[in-house]
């Protein structure tokens, strides 16, 4: 059974900033070998919205700002579906009934504001988020935006994928892509060193805990229409509002879940990582406390060409980055238990895509890839891909963003990740030649994960 559904996430050549544009992604089940797939009608799950009664309302949405509406087509079994994208809700203004900044005062206080509401104008000029400008199954990320009520600009942006055909019209989109496929079309030729191009797929809320009770008793109204619920295996603690949990100052309460990286990358590294959890949805830990553990794979399943092969295995050197790419990825399943995930990147040529490489995530290749780069596999420890996949059974939500890391200047993708107990990145670290990696190879197999500074 095949069911399709094609996006498109690609950069666009912006003068000052760098950006991702997406255009295309298709999803699809199969079962064996792909030339023994056929195609069939499916029917896709609806998100209903709670009914509810509420003591005082929470995280609010402005009645003057409406509802957002900013969407872009998608193909679904070979039909238009409309597609909506919600902007995560760490980066919206967070405002009181006076329009004045909300950004001091005690828990409650915090939850009664209300979360920003965009229209289209705002996505684009304020946040550099474009969708179906030209093309109507386009997104388009630009790094960097100044809108007009800014003094600095805003910089990276983080988007959710919402399901604008379901019967009531709600909710982010529900995934389920254990034995299906899923596709997306991508220009990556001005994303530059150090910056993170992410398409990924996270255990959040369906609905961005709407209507979950805070502990005061106050009410999530905005949830998934302003962008609520963000998790991933990374644990972040820097959310303003966690899952049901409502407002905590920034570094206290990690938000986790399992999460799914189809790619992560720039015009000089590329990366597929499976990070299942010890849970299979989104869960929370106080700090503050001592039993608070993370509960994920926070290194993950990683497959980079580069790091596990070396030079000639950048991505610039395998496809054309002055043309799209295309990443196809599937999700292969024996009798429902997902076992493997291979990708192909492909590009057109003389009016046919050709395959140019391939990756696969798969627990026997996982444990001696962390055997040879001496890290501890927790992969196998959380349940590996079977775990992955049991939380792709339970649907997962798909983010498209765009960031940049300056702590560590995203070395941890496309340069050398320092591990100065088993190599010390400093004692060489221009990239000057292949010898480079090599010299570090004998020392730490792995150090160098692209072939940046």
């Amino acid at each position: 059974v095949l069911v399709e559904e094609v996006f498109d996430c690609l950069p666009v050549v912006a003068p000052r900033f760098p950006s991702l544009r997406s255009r295309a992604m298709g999803v699809g089940r199969f079962r064996g070998h792909r030339d023994g797939r056929r195609l069939c009608r499916a029917m896709l799950p609806a998100v209903a919205l709670p009914i509810l009664c509420r003591i005082a309302t929470a995280q609010r949405v402005d009645p003057k700002s409406g509802a957002e509406s900013v969407t872009f087509d998608a193909k679904v079994d070979g039909k238009t579906r409309r597609m909506g994208v919600s902007l995560d809700a760490n980066y919206r203004w967070l405002y009181d009934d006076a329009q004045k900044d909300c950004n001091s005062g005690d828990k409650a206080s915090m939850e009664a504001c209300y979360l920003q509401g965009l229209d289209r104008e705002a996505y684009e000029e304020t946040y550099g988020i474009y969708v179906a400008r030209g093309d109507p199954s386009e997104v388009r990320l630009q790094y960097a935006a100044i809108g007009k009520y800014n003094a600095k600009p805003n910089y990276g942006s983080r988007i959710f994928l919402t399901d604008m055909d379901s019967d009531d019209g709600s909710g982010y989109y529900n995934f389920k892509l254990v034995g299906s496929e899923i596709s997306f079309t991508m220009d990556l030729q001005d994303v530059p060193a150090g910056m993170n191009a992410a398409v990924y797929l996270i255990s959040m809320d369906p609905l961005g805990n709407l209507g979950a009770t805070y502990p005061h008793g106050q009410a999530n109204e905005a949830g998934w229409k302003r962008g609520v619920g963000y998790c991933d295996a990374q644990c972040p603690k820097d959310l303003h509002f966690v899952q049901d949990q409502g407002y905590y100052e920034q570094g206290r309460v990690m938000s986790c879940c399992p999460e799914m990286d189809l790619f992560e990358g720039n015009r000089f590294a590329a990366a597929m990582t499976a990070h299942p959890c010890s849970t299979l949805s989104q869960s929370t830990c106080d700090t503050n406390t001592t039993e608070c553990t993370n509960p994920c794979d926070t290194d993950g399943a990683d497959v980079n060409l580069f790091r596990r092969y070396g030079p000639q295995k950048a991505i610039f050197e395998l496809v054309d980055l002055k043309k799209p790419v295309t990443v196809r990825t599937r999700f292969i399943d024996d009798s429902g238990t997902l076992t493997r995930i291979e990708q192909v990147y492909e590009q057109e040529e003389g009016g046919q895509m050709v395959q140019k490489f391939n990756m696969t995530i798969d627990d026997q290749p996982i444990a001696e890839q962390k055997k040879l780069f001496d890290e501890p596999n927790v992969f196998a420890d959380v349940g590996g891909v079977a775990k992955m996949g049991d939380a792709m059974d339970r649907g997962m939500v798909l983010s498209l963003a765009i960031w940049a890391d300056p702590d560590s200047n995203m070395n941890w993708l496309d340069s050398c990740m320092q591990n100065i107990s088993k190599f010390d990145c400093s004692l060489h670290p221009t990239f000057d030649s292949t010898d480079v990696f090599w010299e570090a190879w004998r020392e730490q197999p792995g150090a160098w994960r692209g072939p940046l500074d």
